[in-house]
């Protein structure tokens, strides 16, 4: 396990140059995401919402007062909470609510569609900062939506894991239901028969990113804890290797100096951070270890909470970014 994160900031680092360069694109994402035309366009809150999450773990990395990665994960989480919402209720309302900080408008159903990573992204999202009504309202999302735009091949098999996820989110509690879902998803597991079924390669994606948090919750319903961290840790290491290893096309550097780290889900383990947020509000249990990686405050959710932050929202600039230290 790697007790530094690949991103740290080194000895030599100009901190207050790395502020101000993280800074330039909040500051544009803030002033577009007011924008209430970009906001009611499909895509665009998607995307707000993974641009976030990248101000998220910059501020982590940057050791940031709280109350800024607290207001950029409400901002993620609400995006992706409300680009769902612009097509959940397609073909059976007029209209849904945009509920965005200061905006609260009604829209008609976007077109387009979007698929089951950005499902994750919005459901771990969501459930870090505990918004349950987020998380259940995610969770009465149907394949049939999802992932439109995709070839019956690859819709299969990601709804196949789509299934298994909203079972464990919807906090499905039936044994049997449980353990259909997760022999789906094991049906489909064996080596080569994900990129048998869609014809292309795949498997190293699925298996580094997603499989792994199966193992993970798998432990959690089976209630061993020795178990939930072996699979976090494992977890861990597949998601760096994916990266490091699997992701850099043949020519390019790998290994620590791979270019694909600097991808927002090689840098902060969200879907791991979420499974664990879970884990603790059942059962009160964290990890026996510390990981740059896994931010035991957000985990625990210490710190400011949303509403108080909101309520006082933070200023993007260098002189209060560096006051609030």
């Amino acid at each position: 396990m790697r007790n530094k994160h690949h991103r740290a900031l080194s000895v030599d680092d100009d901190r207050n140059l790395e502020i101000q360069v993280w800074l330039i694109p909040v500051n544009d994402l803030h002033d577009e995401s007011n924008e209430l035309d970009l906001l009611s366009e499909v895509g665009s809150l998607e995307s707000y919402g993974n641009r976030y999450k990248s101000g998220v773990i910059v501020s982590i990395l940057l050791s940031l007062d709280k109350n800024y990665t607290r207001f950029m994960q409400y901002c993620s989480a609400q995006a992706g909470w409300m680009a769902f919402r612009s097509i959940l209720y397609r073909g059976k309302q007029p209209y849904f609510r945009l509920e965005f900080l200061d905006t609260s408008m009604e829209l008609e159903p976007a077109k387009g569609s979007y698929g089951f990573y950005d499902w994750m992204d919005a459901v771990s999202a969501n459930a870090m900062i505990r918004n349950d009504e987020g998380v259940k309202e995610l969770c009465l999302v149907e394949q049939e939506i999802l992932g439109t735009y995709f070839d019956e091949p690859f819709r299969r098999v990601n709804n196949i894991y789509f299934e298994f996820f909203k079972v464990f989110y919807s906090d499905e509690t039936d044994p049997q239901i449980r353990a259909e879902a997760l022999n789906s998803v094991r049906a489909i597991g064996e080596l080569g028969t994900i990129n048998a079924i869609v014809e292309r390669e795949i498997e190293n994606r699925v298996h580094s990113l997603y499989t792994p948090l199966v193992d993970i919750i798998e432990a959690i319903w089976q209630g061993n804890h020795e178990s939930v961290e072996r699979t976090v840790l494992e977890a861990m290491d597949k998601n760096y290797h994916y990266f490091a290893y699997l992701v850099p096309e043949k020519g390019q550097p790998n290994g620590e100096k791979s270019l694909d780290l600097g991808d927002v889900d090689a840098m902060f383990y969200d879907k791991i951070i979420a499974l664990l947020a879970v884990y603790f509000e059942q059962t009160g249990k964290t990890m026996s270890f510390d990981s740059p990686y896994l931010p035991e405050w957000i985990i625990k959710n210490e710190g400011p909470t949303i509403q108080e932050v909101l309520a006082n929202p933070p200023i993007f600039d260098l002189e209060h970014v560096l006051g609030n230290q």
